[in-house]
């Protein structure tokens, strides 16, 4: 037992080599696209409007290492507000392919006890397909370089969030404007998506879904790419309007001098997960 002690460099004397010493001596439950990284939320001073548009952001930080999202955090008494900012091509991809889910653990640890799944994709659905011109991003009217609409107004795969736990089996459909105390919207515009949500910290005569934590608690938020059952049709880059521009803005190239009618390579899933402190008050 002394040996486990000692650390990796202990484990490599014993005849181990390095990358198996450090993956025994890793947390347990993390892989190495899940390592836990310190966020820091900051007080709510100003309105935050759930509107998928940046103008109340302007501080972001790394979510982790293989993430393609950077997080903003902010929070008051009651609500815990949530932005996710990419400029990766793959991530719009995998937005409009097969959504995502925020995961919150009020412990501050990686369990799943409480998650929002927006958007919900269904087998069979797709990619929402893009009009010819483009369309207008709910923030500031300018079109997503994606070809992707993500206005609920204009496209129905856009309406629907779900509601998952506190228990194992709890899995509640419900359409976004009809939630409860939890807003969502996302948004595009000059090459950078934005996903904002807004969620209760407790729990209240009408706020029936909440993270169960308060004020200046740590908790864990992950991010995870939720299955989509089997019978989907793969996107094609006509769809999304990814062919010869998609690659802008440190984003991956995204396919750049393929045909309309090529696939893109979808995106690599994602479950990650962050310890986030939140503020306690105004400073």
């Amino acid at each position: 037992m002394r040996m486990w002690s000692r650390g990796p460099r202990a484990l490599v004397r014993w005849g181990i080599s390095a990358a198996v010493a450090a993956a025994l001596a890793a947390p347990i439950g993390l892989t190495a696209d899940s390592r836990v990284a310190a966020l820091q939320s900051a007080w709510r001073e100003g309105e935050i409007a759930i509107d998928g548009a940046s103008a109340d952001w302007s501080v972001f930080s790394p979510f982790g290492e293989n993430v393609p999202f950077s997080i903003g955090l902010k929070n008051d008494g009651e609500f815990l507000y949530i932005a996710l900012s990419s400029s990766d091509p793959g991530a719009r991809m995998m937005l409009a392919t097969r959504g995502l889910i925020v995961w919150f653990d009020p412990a501050g640890g990686t369990k799943k006890r409480f998650g929002i799944r927006y958007p919900v994709i269904e087998g069979g659905s797709g990619a929402p397909m893009r009009r010819p011109g483009g369309f207008g991003g709910p923030g500031g009217g300018r079109p997503d370089p994606a070809g992707v609409d993500f206005d609920p107004a204009k496209d129905g795969r856009w309406t629907r969030l779900e509601v998952i736990g506190p228990e194992k089996d709890d899995r509640r459909s419900l359409l976004i404007d009809l939630t409860p105390g939890v807003a969502v919207r996302i948004g595009s515009g000059d090459g950078t998506l934005l996903y904002e949500l807004k969620v209760p910290l407790e729990k209240g005569a009408d706020r029936p879904y909440a993270i169960g934590a308060e004020a200046g608690a740590t908790i864990g938020i992950g991010l995870e790419t939720p299955e989509v059952e089997s019978g989907g049709r793969r996107p094609m880059l006509g769809g999304l309007g990814m062919g010869g521009g998609g690659g802008r803005s440190g984003g991956t190239g995204g396919g750049q001098g393929r045909g309309p009618g090529d696939e893109l390579k979808p995106p690599k899933p994602i479950m990650a997960w962050a310890t986030a402190k939140l503020a306690a008050g105004p400073r």
